[in-house]
């Protein structure tokens, strides 16, 4: 299930970037577009902190486009996964499915779905504890 940590991280990493691009969209907007950092604090500063944050944008932008390709690379071979267990974590963690769809899907009682997700999640944090120690 360790896929499924990288995969969650991936996801997680992505949200961070994509709310760093928007603040640094929004500072450029302070210092470049409306005017109101160079008319705060000069021409010269504001030309400084528009090469600095359109800098940092572009190393966002390159990481996203990284992670983006990561993303797909891993769904692409969650999806190759067989077992019931690869399954349910496929549609839990990457397709966001509730247990009621999953049981739909493979042809199972909720319930069983229920077990299977929480025994997955258990044997996971013992793993994860015996790596630790």
């Amino acid at each position: 299930m360790q896929i499924m940590h990288s995969y969650s991280d991936i996801l997680s990493e992505i949200e961070v970037i994509k709310t760093q691009l928007e603040i640094t969209n929004s500072e450029i907007e302070y210092w470049y577009l409306s005017g109101d950092g160079a008319h705060k604090f000069g021409a010269n500063a504001s030309l400084i902190q528009v090469g600095k944050l359109v800098e940092s944008r572009n190393k966002l932008f390159n990481r996203l486009e990284t992670l983006e390709r990561a993303r797909t690379r891993t769904e692409k071979l969650m999806e190759r996964f067989e077992g019931v267990e690869y399954k349910i974590a496929y549609m839990r963690i990457v397709e966001c499915r509730t247990h009621k769809e999953i049981a739909d899907e493979l042809g199972y009682e909720e319930q069983t779905i229920r077990k299977r997700w929480s025994r997955m999640k258990c044997h996971e944090m013992a793993t994860d504890r015996m790596k630790i120690e």
